[in-house]
């Protein structure tokens, strides 16, 4: 992706980018810093070994310069904010932000290229100075490189509820359950159970963001009852799902 195109003395940029269900931008780089946001339903971006899910009410800043891939499990109205580099990166490594009411309305009237001068000028500066940083757990998800550990990875990213234990997915693959769990832990720095987790909890994470209901979101993550899902998501992210997002909502 090449980034915003500028004209004299527009220094926030705004690109509009309907996403289809399942679409991805690859590793990519831009030169300008971005604030990552969907208006509607929700969008992942990963930067490393680290994901974010953003529903409308988060953003993530992404300073000018860092690698980053961004998808969609659902149809979204994902907003590219470009910030020109000239203008400091309020953070030197991506950061979850929070989308206010007025965050949202002053990216809606950026977006109209024919607004200059000092209006604009006003508009950009005050969007900047409103954003504010919030915490938000990002899962890791590292990739083993060993075939046969990498095939059940795979798997499990398409497939959360699956429920087959080491050993079984060691005889599928070609491996003792021994060894599928030394590839784990020495090619992602997480056990399999820990990986397996953190897979279920990044898909109920997109579900819980798009408002899904959690006996649903339960289910489709692999536990047998919503209790035992929200004991998991708990023990992972520190907050229960019903208030994971509920300290970013809109003011």
């Amino acid at each position: 992706m090449n980034g915003a195109v500028y004209t004299p003395g527009i220094g926030v940029y705004v690109e509009h980018m309907p996403l289809a269900g399942g679409f991805r931008f690859e590793t990519h780089v831009h030169r300008e810093h971005q604030m990552v946001w969907t208006a509607s339903s929700c969008i992942l971006v990963a930067v490393g070994e680290h994901t974010w899910v953003l529903p409308p009410t988060l953003a993530l800043w992404v300073p000018a310069g860092v690698e980053h891939t961004t998808s969609a499990p659902r149809a979204a109205s994902m907003r590219g904010v470009f910030v020109h580099p000239r203008i400091p990166s309020p953070w030197p490594v991506p950061t979850v932000i929070a989308v206010t009411a007025v965050v949202r309305e002053l990216i809606d009237l950026l977006s109209d290229l024919e607004l200059l001068g000092p209006t604009r000028e006003r508009a950009e500066s005050l969007l900047l100075d409103l954003l504010r940083p919030v915490y938000v757990h990002a899962i890791t998800l590292p990739m083993p490189v060993d075939p046969r550990a990498l095939e059940v990875a795979r798997h499990l990213e398409q497939h959360p509820s699956e429920s087959l234990g080491i050993e079984r997915w060691g005889r599928k693959v070609g491996a003792s359950g021994r060894t599928l769990s030394r590839l784990f832990v020495e090619e992602t720095g997480l056990t399999f159970s820990q990986w397996r987790t953190n897979a279920r909890m990044r898909t109920a994470l997109t579900r819980l963001a798009a408002g899904d209901p959690i006996t649903a979101i339960a289910f489709h993550a692999g536990y047998s009852t919503p209790s035992a899902f929200i004991t998991a998501f708990r023990r992972t992210t520190g907050e229960t799902p019903g208030k994971y997002f509920r300290d970013c909502a809109p003011r």
